[in-house]
């Protein structure tokens, strides 16, 4: 209906104003990519509304919230974080983020997440700041790993007994000697943080959860969630009799086993 369409249309621009609002100083994980940036930043709810989008499967994660996702840059707290937070929120990957109000939010969502292909040892995991920076007030980089018997669950929501007690990466960074520190470099021109980090060994499934930090002046904290995709053994959730059925079924959608659009012809 037209009608619905120029609602849409307005809250879209709603959407729109709050990104801009927020654009003070925010950020997220673009590399990897975290949920937020598969669902919001790549593919939008007007997107998977009209059947379009690059991840049709986000339509699941934007049932939540439908408008939340156009503010995929303020998954944001003032808190300690992870380290220095008690009792730890509700949910993971929004650490109850205060944008929402401590509710659900798309990338909390139980699906089955586009995952990134990673392996154990030195990686570098990338922040976009680029809506507000902030270098000045940046103070650290930390990073969570599911254990090692975890096992994903598309039906399930992440919880904190999921993730290991200590972080497996912790990078500072101080503004004022932004060289110091060899495994947190800072390109000022693309408002990108790269920390390298020594990921541990684990196999399928697991999921990384990344906070960007800020000083005590604020103690503003940026959160989301990585799904990594450790060896090849990642995408046997199910039996391979099942996961044939999810083969030809995603191709009959016209998507990979990702969720993304194929150009695989039908079988």
């Amino acid at each position: 209906m037209v009608l619905r369409g120029v609602m849409r249309t307005g809250i879209f621009g709603l959407a729109v104003l709050g990104m801009v609002s927020a654009a003070m100083g925010d950020g997220m994980m673009e590399s990897p990519p975290a949920r937020n940036w598969f669902c919001g930043f790549t593919t939008k709810p007007d997107e998977t509304d009209n059947g379009k989008g690059e991840y049709p499967v986000c339509a699941t994660a934007f049932e939540a919230n439908h408008q939340a996702a156009y503010n995929f840059m303020t998954v944001v707290t003032h808190s300690k974080g992870r380290a220095g937070t008690t009792p730890l929120p509700k949910h993971v990957c929004s650490f109850d983020s205060e944008t929402w109000h401590g509710e659900l939010t798309p990338w909390d969502v139980p699906m089955d997440w586009p995952t990134t292909p990673m392996a154990s040892g030195k990686q570098t995991i990338t922040w976009n700041g680029s809506w507000g920076a902030h270098y000045d007030d940046t103070r650290d980089f930390s990073y969570w790993i599911t254990k090692p018997g975890f096992v994903f669950s598309p039906t399930e929501e992440l919880t904190w007994d999921d993730f290991e007690s200590e972080p497996f990466c912790v990078q500072l960074y101080d503004d004022k000697n932004p060289t110091a520190n060899p495994d947190l470099v800072v390109d000022k021109t693309t408002a990108k943080f790269k920390a390298t980090c020594t990921v541990p060994a684990r196999s399928g499934h697991h999921v990384i959860y990344g906070e960007w930090g800020r000083t005590a002046a604020t103690d503003q904290r940026f959160h989301g969630c990585i799904d990594a995709a450790f060896g090849t053994s990642a995408i046997q959730r199910t039996t391979p009799a099942r996961m044939e059925w999810h083969r030809r079924l995603y191709q009959r959608w016209g998507l990979d086993m990702l969720g993304r659009k194929s150009s695989a012809p039908m079988r």
